[in-house]
């Protein structure tokens, strides 16, 4: 009894202090003057932004423990945010029109390169477009400008804005906007600006509906200079420069962790019970995976605050046995 006691009193400790189960860190892939933004990964394989000195930025894919190469037929200016719908991998540059925003399909496995959106010719309702992400059905993206949130088909049809503006000033008081989605939400990582008063936060919106504004589900000067945001399992995953902060997505304290192999953390996505994390430090772009073991749900906190009443009371028995 006294040793089930013990481990009750751990988990729990381990619970409220954010660090419930420990995370195994390892490098997969070292990319010797290389610099890595954001990144996307499924299965054995991660794809991530990438730029050489000297050179223009490009699109790179890996396997886990080797180094990146071009992905074939992929080219790209400033490719921000990507993820993986239907077999195909998107980004989103800001610069691709050019001097527009514009929005890029390809293979996962390299091959014709397709825009699906272009700011020129719809009248830029995507100005700054920095993030993208997806539900597996529907494409999200996010703009500096007015923290404007857009949805589209995966062809670049239908393009809808989701919320209204989320503040003012146009080009005048643009700031980072990282996006993520699931469990049927859109979350923006709002790194804030003092010029249109917006606070840095985490800001969310249903994907079911485009009306209504967003509501807060985390706010204060931490999430300022925020890089990327990823959703897996239940958990948003937030990198700011060698921490990975994590949030409930319908709310809870927000907790951290980091390692002696994070330095400046750029991109981040999940994946089978996996992080992958983008890397620049010394010279080197890497990516790293985070493993991630079973994370508690909000409801085990009731759930052991319950045990160990129940464990108290048992133990107040025994002292007691006419009670």
């Amino acid at each position: 009894m006294k040793q089930f006691f013990a481990h009750i009193i751990l988990m729990l400790m381990c619970v409220i202090t954010g660090n419930a189960y420990a995370q195994h860190v390892s490098i997969v892939s070292n990319n010797p003057g290389m610099t890595l933004m954001h990144i996307a990964a499924s299965g054995n394989t991660f794809w991530a932004g990438a730029y050489y000195t000297g050179n223009n930025q490009f699109i790179a894919t890996g396997v886990s423990g080797g180094a990146l190469s071009a992905l074939p037929g992929a080219s790209a200016w400033n490719p921000n945010g990507l993820t993986l719908l239907g077999g195909n991998l998107y980004w989103i540059d800001p610069n691709g029109d050019p001097d527009a925003t514009a929005i890029f399909k390809i293979p996962a496995a390299g091959g014709a390169m397709t825009k699906i959106y272009s700011g020129s010719a719809t009248g830029q309702p995507i100005v700054d477009g920095v993030g993208i992400a997806t539900d597996g059905i529907k494409l999200y993206t996010a703009d500096d400008v007015q923290g404007r949130v857009h949805s589209m088909n995966p062809d670049g049809s239908a393009i809808t804005q989701i919320g209204g503006n989320r503040y003012g000033g146009f080009f005048y008081g643009e700031h980072y906007n990282a996006i993520a989605v699931g469990g049927g939400n859109i979350f923006i990582g709002d790194s804030g600006s003092a010029a249109v008063g917006q606070t840095p936060g985490i800001y969310t919106h249903s994907t079911a509906t485009a009306s209504g504004g967003f509501s807060t589900l985390a706010s204060g000067s931490i999430f300022g200079g925020l890089t990327d945001m990823a959703y897996g399992e239940g958990y948003l995953f937030i990198t700011k420069g060698d921490t990975i902060f994590s949030i409930a997505a319908n709310g809870g304290p927000l907790t951290s962790f980091t390692d002696p192999l994070f330095h400046n953390l750029n991109g981040i996505a999940y994946d089978s019970g996996s992080l992958y994390v983008t890397d620049n430090f010394g010279g080197m772009g890497r990516v790293l995976q985070v493993s991630m073991p079973a994370v508690p749900e909000p409801e085990t906190y009731a759930m052991l605050l319950a045990g160990l009443g129940l464990l108290g009371f048992t133990a107040r028995r025994k002292k007691n046995p006419a009670a």
